[in-house]
C-alpha cells in the first residue's frame, strides 16, 4: 500500500495525521489511534514525505497560542510552502471543507 493510500484510509477511519516539524502527530478516538499506530510508525518516513509533497487548496494551521485557523491557497500549496507563509504555525494539515446544509 502506498503512503497516500494509507493516509487516506486512516483519515477515513477517523485518524488525524499532521506533521509537527520532524514529528508525526496522530489524533482521534483512542481505539482508532491504537489500531493504526503500528502501521503508521512502520511507514513514518514515507508518510512524512507524502504529507510534505501533497498539495492542497485548504489547510488547517495549528498555533501554540490560539485555536487552529483554516486558510485557502490558490494555487494549491505544499506543507512546506504553507508553513513558510505562516511562520508562527507549528503544524498544518490539508482538509476538505464541508459545505453548509449537508
Amino acid at each position: 500500500m502506498t503512503a497516500l493510500a494509507l493516509i487516506d484510509q486512516a483519515r477515513a477511519d477517523g485518524l488525524e495525521l499532521r506533521r509537527n516539524g520532524d514529528k508525526l502527530k496522530l489524533s482521534g478516538p483512542v481505539a482508532v489511534v491504537e489500531r493504526w499506530k503500528p502501521r503508521i510508525v512502520a511507514s513514518k518516513a514515507e508518510i512524512m514525505a507524502a504529507l510534505s509533497a501533497q498539495r492542497s487548496t485548504w489547510w488547517r494551521l495549528h498555533f501554540p497560542d490560539r485555536e487552529p485557523v483554516e486558510v485557502a491557497c490558490v494555487p494549491p500549496s505544499t506543507h512546506d510552502e504553507i508553513l513558510e507563509r505562516y511562520p508562527d504555525a507549528v503544524a498544518a494539515e490539508p482538509f476538505v471543507p464541508e459545505r453548509a446544509g449537508r
